[in-house]
This record gives structure tokens, C-alpha cells and sequence, in this order.
């Protein structure tokens, strides 16, 4: 009996890497080039709202105008952009560490469960506004209460997606690990960890949006430096090009932050590893 070559089978499945190697090179090309094409629209639509409807340039500056201010200010903007990065940075890192922590002790005790989720469920409904100055009266004016603004802007979303990715666990897979006597600490290293991480992921990348928000809030109510302290500057001033250029610097900030955390899910997700979009 002749016995196939295995050389046919590796052709095809180099072939089949080939291809999933020019998949994964194309796709961020075409999400690039949708974004640019999305904001080109964007642009035509602003300027033809102008023209054709005469907007006065203090109510709604042309796209050249909020050009020029970047240009312009672009300094300025690099400071107080790097305030708010930091901020965001330190801030997120901490109600993410927050999110994850509590999450994993939520899900190992039940009662604590219960017990944490209407206090946790609190600090969500409640203004944001009315507490940032009781912290700030509290902590001060400096770092601390921004951070505390911040990291509760964006724990939330990372302690629930965290929780049903660790309880969406599968049933067969615990009952395997517990027929071999594997330890608590190898039931989430190899099992429930992985299993979450898509969830995880999903938490973080709301996490980042909003706690670009909270930043921005927070500079708005007590702060000397920052993107938020800036717009509201410029909005008394009735400096309408600058305040668009904020909001513009605001934009790519928030979409950066993003873009840092969907390159990191592609890195350790292995959902997005193999495809499984």
C-alpha cells in the first residue's frame, strides 16, 4: 500500500497561513482606510453645512479655522493633552486593577456578591458631578480626587464584563479539572483566566472610553491644566476654532487610548487569535 506524501498536506497548510497571514495585514489596512474615508465625509458634510446654510463662524467654525487652531496651538495642546493622558493613564490602570480584583472575589463568594452590588451599583447611579467636589474638598485640588474620578468611571465596566466572563465558564470544563484534583489557582490559570479574557477585554475597552470622560469632568469642576480646563478656557473666551480643536484633541486622545487596548486584545486574546471575531 502506497503512503500519501505529507509534503501536499504542508503546502496546504502553508498556503493556509499565507492566507491568514494576508487576512490579518489587510483587515487593519481597510479599517484604516474606512476611518479616513468616514472623515473626509465628515468634513465635506461640515463645510457644505456652512455654506449652505450661512452659519455664522461664532456658533460654527469652518473645518480650515479648527485646522489652523490646531496648528496654531498645537503646543498648548500637546501640554494640556499630556495632563489628561496621564490622568486617564493612572486613573484607568487603577479602577481596572479595582474592576479585576473585585470581580475575582465576587466570583469565589457568593455572599460578598450580593453584598457588594448594591454599594457598587451606588456609585454608578449617583452623580459623578455631585461627588467630585465632596472629594475634592476631602483630598484637595491636586492628583488624588482626579484619579479616584477616574477610576470610578472605569471599574465598572471592567468589574461586570470580568464576572460573566468568569462565571460563563462551562460545567464540563470545572468537572474535568475537579476529577484530576487540580487547586483553585489552576482552575483559573487554565481555565476560567483564558475563558474570560474576550470579557475582559470587552470591559477594558469601555473602561477606556469613559475614562476619558471622567478626566474631562474632573478638570471641569476644579483643575489648572488638562483638555477639559482648556475647553471650558476657551469656551468663556467664545474662542469657538479653539474649543472645536479641543474637542478634536479630546476625540483623538479617547480613540487612541482605544486603539491601545484593541491591539493589546489582539495580542492576548485567543479568541481574536483564531479569528473568532
Amino acid at each position: 500500500m502506497r503512503v500519501p506524501s505529507p509534503a501536499p498536506a504542508r503546502a496546504r497548510r502553508r498556503q493556509a497561513a499565507v492566507r491568514a497571514a494576508g487576512k490579518t495585514h489587510r483587515g487593519p489596512v481597510r479599517q484604516a482606510v474606512a476611518i479616513a474615508g468616514f472623515i473626509a465625509l465628515l468634513v465635506v458634510l461640515w463645510q457644505s453645512v456652512i455654506w449652505v446654510f450661512g452659519v455664522p463662524g461664532y456658533l460654527l467654525p469652518t473645518p480650515g479655522e479648527v485646522g489652523a487652531a490646531l496648528v496654531g496651538q498645537r503646543d498648548t495642546f500637546l501640554q494640556h493633552a499630556a495632563v489628561t493622558m496621564t490622568e486617564v493613564v493612572l486613573g484607568l490602570g487603577a479602577g481596572a486593577l479595582l474592576g479585576l480584583a473585585l470581580a475575582v472575589v465576587m466570583d469565589q463568594s457568593p455572599v460578598l456578591n450580593k453584598a457588594l452590588y448594591v454599594p457598587i451599583l451606588a456609585t454608578q447611579t449617583t452623580p459623578i458631578v455631585a461627588i467630585t467636589p465632596i472629594l475634592i474638598i476631602w483630598f484637595g485640588v491636586g492628583l488624588a480626587p482626579k484619579l479616584m474620578i477616574i477610576a470610578i468611571f472605569s471599574f465598572f465596566p471592567v468589574l461586570v464584563n470580568t464576572l460573566a466572563g468568569l462565571q460563563a465558564t462551562g460545567r464540563q470544563m470545572l468537572l474535568l479539572l475537579d476529577s484530576v484534583a487540580a487547586s483553585p489557582w489552576q482552575v483559573y490559570r487554565y481555565v476560567r483566566i483564558p475563558m474570560a479574557l474576550p470579557h475582559v477585554f470587552a470591559g477594558l475597552r469601555l473602561a477606556a472610553a469613559a475614562s476619558v470622560v471622567g478626566a474631562i469632568v474632573v478638570e471641569w469642576v476644579s483643575s489648572t491644566a488638562g483638555l477639559g480646563y482648556l475647553l471650558i478656557l476657551y469656551q468663556s473666551r467664545l474662542n469657538v476654532s479653539k474649543a472645536f480643536a479641543t474637542l478634536v484633541v479630546l476625540l483623538v486622545l479617547g480613540l487612541l487610548v482605544f486603539a491601545f487596548f484593541a491591539w493589546i486584545e489582539r495580542r492576548f486574546s485567543w479568541q481574536k487569535r483564531l479569528g473568532m471575531d
